[in-house]
């Protein structure tokens, strides 16, 4: 079907992304980074998209047809015949006239051209998009409005992103979309549909978004992760091995296996080299001169066949399981390091508790000789007990003389301060009666002022309100 065809013509489309990032850019690195490298040959798709896209492909034989005024399916096949009749990735049926064979990547599929004109059309009446574009539905009216190209653009590649899984009826929306836009708030005429809108075909809409989306996972950082059937009838613990063979083989993942096999899937940059993996040579041995030929003279410490690895422009490349044996080398290298650490270590927690214990033994010391000293001074006062005596009473005399002096002084300032606090709260007395009167005297004019005024106002208000009381009563007098 029309449909089947289009999905296979974005998995091929995909598959050639797949391999310009697989297998071309992989190639492509070692020729530009100078590497010692034998070509792998793989199988390039590029013949058979332009059997599909080309100048005079299926997509534009399909359009030409379309526009035919009295085009047909039957038209169409045979100007397949016989303008692709000789191609080597297209082949007609004998038996049947509508039917075509596309060799595609993964193998051979035969389509039937029966339906491809209607299908590829696709065409809606100008006035039913005319009408749910003036609907007063918003969500109609925003369905059917025109985008601007640049929106549209964006569109089409989301649009395309998701077509890899619903390939069948996005075609047919996507047409129904692009032939049916128009600017929001403009009035519908029949002149709104722009003629090139009006004039794209399924065919043609799906190759521009195909080609977006390819755009846009160029622009991308790219992961890609393959699905595998283990057997066509969905059961479960059950496994086809030749099914998987054939799935493996046409995602390409064989030949991503073999020449990952055969060519350095690990690269690292010279300084980022040298920077983790130095610590593998002593640094006397470094060549500090360069960076590269501080790599040369680490790998040619650590590696003795040379097959290994090679040394390119800007970085190094290794073989499977080589950066494998370096992190190997670190990590014993790393060990050993850690060993001497912990052995310093132990030392200086050796040491410091050395050096704990000799301060603990010096001040036992300093105690046992405070205590002997203290002894000798005891027996010294002993030898001088008058002369202490003495000097205790003659000290108890002082200090009585001393204490009498001190009460009377005390006295004397209690008096002084009493008498001082006093004057002072005679004084605060006299002020606090002095500011009650003032707030008493002031009160009683602004009470005066305000009834006044108060009284004023009552009188204006009553002259107004009599004023317009009599204008009243005069009007409806005159009335």
């Amino acid at each position: 079907s029309f449909e089947q065809f289009c999905i296979n013509y974005a998995n091929e489309k995909l598959q050639q992304q797949f391999n310009a990032f697989v297998f071309k850019l992989e190639q492509q690195e070692y020729v530009r980074e100078q590497i010692a490298w034998s070509f792998i040959d793989f199988y390039d798709n590029q013949p058979c998209l332009d059997l599909i896209e080309g100048k005079m492909g299926i997509l534009a034989l399909l359009d030409d047809e379309c526009k035919m005024p009295k085009g047909s399916d039957e038209g169409f096949a045979l100007k397949l015949a016989q303008t692709l009749g000789g191609k080597e990735h297209f082949e007609m049926r004998r038996m049947s006239k509508d039917s075509f064979v596309v060799c595609h990547y993964a193998e051979k599929v035969e389509y039937n051209s029966l339906g491809f004109l209607e299908k590829n059309k696709d065409t809606i009446f100008e006035e039913l998009l005319l009408v749910l574009q003036d609907s007063k539905v918003p969500l109609l009216a925003d369905l059917f409005a025109d985008k601007p190209s640049s929106v549209m653009s964006g569109d089409k590649t989301r649009a395309m992103a998701s077509a890899s899984t619903s390939m069948p009826s996005t075609p047919v929306k996507a047409a129904r979309n692009a032939a049916g836009s128009r600017c929001p708030g403009t009035p519908a005429t029949p002149g709104s549909l722009s003629r090139q809108q009006q004039r794209a075909t399924v065919g043609n809409q799906f190759q521009q978004s195909l080609t977006l989306l390819i755009e846009s996972l160029g622009a991308t950082t790219q992961h890609y992760v393959r699905c595998i059937k283990p057997n066509d009838q969905k059961k479960p613990f059950a496994c086809n091995p030749r099914r998987i063979v054939e799935q493996l083989r046409a995602c390409g993942v064989l030949e991503t296996v073999r020449i990952s096999a055969a060519g350095f899937p690990s690269r690292w940059t010279y300084m980022d080299f040298v920077t983790r993996y130095k610590c593998l040579v002593h640094s006397s041995t470094l060549n500090k001169s360069s960076v590269q030929d501080a790599c040369r003279s680490i790998i040619e410490q650590v590696f003795a066949d040379k097959d290994k690895y090679r040394f390119g422009l800007t970085k190094l490349f290794f073989r499977a399981g080589s950066v494998a044996h370096c992190e190997k080398l670190r990590g014993r290298a790393l060990c050993a390091a850690a060993v001497r650490m912990q052995a310093c270590i132990r030392r200086w927690v050796a040491t410091t508790k050395f050096q704990r214990v000799r301060r603990a033994v010096l001040v036992a010391q300093c105690t046992v000789r405070g205590l002997l000293a203290r002894q000798l001074t005891a027996r010294l006062r002993r030898s001088k007990a008058a002369t202490t005596i003495q000097a205790r009473a003659r000290g108890y005399l002082q200090r009585r003389q001393f204490v009498q002096l001190r009460a009377a002084t005390v006295t004397i300032q209690a008096w002084a301060r009493g008498l001082a606090v006093r004057h002072r709260a005679r004084q605060g007395a006299r002020e606090a009666s002095a500011f009650v009167l003032q707030r008493a005297f002031k009160t009683l004019v602004l009470r005066r002022r305000f009834v006044k005024l108060r009284w004023a106002t009552v009188v204006a208000q009553s002259q107004l309100r009599r004023r317009l009381a009599r204008r009243g009563f005069l009007q409806r007098k005159r009335e």
